[in-house]
This record gives structure tokens, C-alpha cells and sequence, in this order.
């Protein structure tokens, strides 16, 4: 952890847990897929709702096994995650993983169709908030149409769009938080600043929270 850094900025006024409790509350964990290699050590921090979070690093400092700790895909050998003040250990890793939206490096998409993609996710969801997730991921000035194929994982899309596509997914959950892992990758600086520009938004106007992990200060 000497060389990842966790920024957090701006607070909303309501949260679902009591006003003074935080969404989420690591306190000194550490984790190591094995032993004697450290990847996180005595790490804490705190996130209020509607706060937004950067987890910041170098490539292998730990940011992806961050967010799968913070999921529960791992548990941390040492220290507590807290999550609206109970420990982890009252809720089950599903209940753990509602609490969030997440995209994560590696995600795999199906081939048949956006409209599969959203469908399969969420179950049920309109178009209107399915268009509403794509624009707000800088992405439905190149979605012609939600039935049109997209190939084995998304192979059709770019790189870029094919990371957008998945942070369109987690935008369209309903979770309190939305957690992201480099949702930029791939973009010019522009369309990248119109991307976080555009969830923020979107994360204020639902009192929700974003985490997101990245590489680029």
C-alpha cells in the first residue's frame, strides 16, 4: 500500500445508514494471495454516501484486489470491512455485492445483444433507462439499436467502448454505490473527462456513491 492512495471528496447530506455512520469503513486490513507476499497492509479508510472515492495506483499496487475485497470475491486475512457500520462477517458476500454496481477489469459480456447484457443483469429494466445508462457512458452516439449483435464478449466493440458498455451496466443498477475499475481506459482525454463528468451527474442527482479505481491521478 505504500504506493496506493485513496482520495475521497464531497459529502451528500442523506445516506441509507444513520447519518453519521459510513457506507463503507475499512479498518486496518491486509490481505496476500500468499503468505509472506503482502499485496495490502494495516489499510483504513472511510466512505460516506455520496462521497466520491479514487483508488489510485501503479500497475500490481493492490487497486483491483481492493475493489474484489471491498466485493467480498476475497475476504482480508486481517482487520475489519465495515459496511453501513456492521462488520462484514453480519452479511452474507451476496448481500455484501448488492450494495453495489460494479464493472471490474476481465467482465465478461455476452455476444447476442445489448438488450441481452441489461437484461440478464438487472431482469428487469425499461429501454428508457437502458438509453439513459448508455448516454451517460458516452456511449449511444455508437449503439445504433439495443438488438444488434455484439459478438463473442463484446468482440464488435473497441477496447474503449467496450468498457464504456460495462459501466453503462453498472450505472443502470439501482445499488447505492457504483464501483469502477479504469472506466476510462482506452478514451482521449476529452471523452474521458465528459465520461466522469457525466456519471457524477448522474451519481449527485441519486444521492449515489462512486468508488473508482485508476491509474491516472
Amino acid at each position: 500500500t505504500e504506493h496506493l492512495s485513496v482520495m475521497t471528496e464531497g459529502t451528500a447530506p442523506q445516506s441509507i445508514c444513520a447519518d453519521d455512520v459510513p457506507l463503507i469503513q475499512a479498518d486496518h486490513i491486509s490481505f496476500s494471495y500468499q503468505k509472506d507476499i503482502p499485496i495490502l497492509h494495516d489499510l483504513s479508510f472511510r466512505i460516506h454516501r455520496g462521497e466520491h472515492t479514487a483508488i489510485i495506483g501503479e500497475s500490481g499496487a493492490g487497486k483491483t484486489t481492493l475493489a474484489s475485497l471491498l466485493l467480498r470475491l476475497w475476504e482480508v486475512d486481517e482487520g475489519i470491512l465495515r459496511y453501513c457500520g456492521n462488520a462484514h462477517t453480519a452479511y452474507s458476500p451476496t448481500d455484501t455485492r448488492a450494495l453495489f454496481g460494479a464493472s471490474l477489469q476481465g467482465s465478461y459480456l455476452f455476444s447476442a445483444s445489448v438488450r441481452e447484457n441489461f437484461l440478464r443483469l438487472h431482469g428487469v429494466i425499461s429501454e428508457i433507462e437502458m438509453w439513459e445508462a448508455l448516454d451517460t457512458a458516452q456511449l449511444a452516439d455508437v449503439i445504433k439499436a439495443l438488438d444488434e449483435p455484439l459478438g463473442t464478449n463484446a468482440s464488435r466493440l473497441s477496447g474503449g467502448q467496450r468498457s464504456r458498455l460495462l459501466t453503462a451496466l453498472a450505472l443502470a443498477s439501482c445499488a447505492p454505490i457504483l464501483l469502477l475499475d479504469e472506466p476510462t481506459a482506452g478514451l482521449d482525454a476529452m471523452r474521458a473527462a465528459r465520461l466522469i463528468e457525466c456519471i457524477l451527474a448522474s451519481l449527485d442527482a441519486k444521492g449515489r456513491t462512486l468508488i473508482v479505481i485508476t491509474h491516472d491521478l
